[in-house]
């Protein structure tokens, strides 16, 4: 997916030390704020590093055209990456009207607010419930990928060997416009779930999980 248009507004980000409520208006607490990077999985593993733990995302990541598809996409592909580090994302997400609950993102960290009619808070609250590090991963073996998908109600499990399907995923991963996907590839993830299409961009929604919420056996 090409960076982001002269006419967009880059999202900004506030960084903090620490997630706990306690700490949020403590000087050493604050680590300044950045605008989100065209690099989003460089960009969160070096925020990481530096030691932030929370980011807030200060902009509606807007599903209803709010703001531009290219901006949705990399506002989700942030949260996706900050999820699979455990940190602690402070965001709002507007859905189109009627959407219930998003299943395809109810693996990404919870947001604050979720803006939908006429179902909002209860969705949001819905979103927290259910949430827990490790419910969409993906893990990289020698030529091909494993998926373990437990957003519905019946857990995934899924080897991937298909060399043209492997190679799709970093182009995804990062976001893409529909034209960069061969059309074979889009139609078999958005059939799977493993793709989100904001208008004319799409994005990988499993993550890499980073930091690993349980003991390697129990996942």
């Amino acid at each position: 997916m090409a960076p982001l248009a002269t006419q967009d507004v880059a999202l900004s980000l506030t960084l903090r030390r620490d997630y706990a409520a306690a700490t949020k208006d403590l000087p050493a607490m604050h680590m300044g704020a950045t605008y989100l990077s065209a690099d989003v999985s460089g960009q969160v593993a070096n925020l990481f590093r530096s030691g932030v733990r929370q980011v807030d995302l200060d902009e509606v990541v807007d599903l209803t055209g709010g703001i531009s598809a290219r901006q949705a996409v990399t506002a989700l592909v942030l949260v996706r990456e900050l999820t699979a580090y455990g940190l602690v994302v402070d965001w709002r997400i507007r859905l189109p009207e009627g959407m219930q609950l998003p299943l395809l993102l109810g693996h990404l960290y919870p947001p604050q607010t979720v803006v939908a009619a006429p179902y909002g808070p209860q969705i949001a609250e819905l979103w927290r419930s259910r949430f827990y590090v490790g419910k969409c991963f993906w893990r990289r073996g020698p030529g091909f990928v494993e998926i373990r998908d437990r957003r519905s109600a019946r857990p995934v499990h899924v080897t991937i060997d298909d060399p043209d399907l492997v190679s799709a995923i970093e182009p995804l991963s990062r976001g893409a416009s529909l034209g960069e996907i061969p059309g074979r590839v889009l139609d078999h993830f958005t059939a799977t779930g493993f793709v989100h299409r904001v208008e004319e961009c799409v994005w990988w929604t499993p993550y890499r999980i980073r930091r690993w919420p349980s003991p390697p056996m129990v996942v």
